[in-house]
């Protein structure tokens, strides 16, 4: 989820404004943060969506109500925190497509070179199997 590439469709300075984001000057970039997880009201899960200036780059954090990164939303290879953190990316995800924030889609070059090397790994094994025969 972190890892992913992420991009706003409709990159205004007054749209963004209307939805919430605050300019950080100092680090040059627009954040917004919302709770994830409460305890007892007090919010004990933030994540901090941030776009950049340039708008191209768009990138999602998630802290603790002491400001430290969560590390098992980043390292869930472990798989202790799995029904939690699924909970965590639905609600992420949610609140993401209200703000009109997208997954980036990867390029087509991309895609095609993926593909011609699999055509071209598939068309050398039959190559080598009828050497055989």
């Amino acid at each position: 989820m972190v890892q992913r590439n992420w991009v706003i469709t409709d990159y205004c300075k007054d749209n963004i404004k209307q939805l919430g984001f605050i300019y950080n000057e100092r680090m040059d970039y627009w954040s917004y943060s919302f709770p994830i997880r409460f305890w007892k009201r007090m919010p004990t899960l933030l994540c901090c969506v941030h776009i950049s200036r340039d708008k191209d780059h768009v990138w999602v954090n998630v802290f603790d109500n002491m400001g430290c990164y969560y590390s098992p939303f980043y390292s869930q290879e472990y798989g202790q925190y799995d029904d939690f953190i699924k909970t965590a990316e639905k609600k992420i995800l949610y609140k993401l497509s209200s703000l009109g924030i997208i997954e980036k889609k990867p390029k087509n070059k991309e895609k095609n070179k993926h593909e011609r090397s699999r055509t071209l790994r598939k068309s050398n094994k039959d190559k080598v199997s009828r050497r055989r025969t």
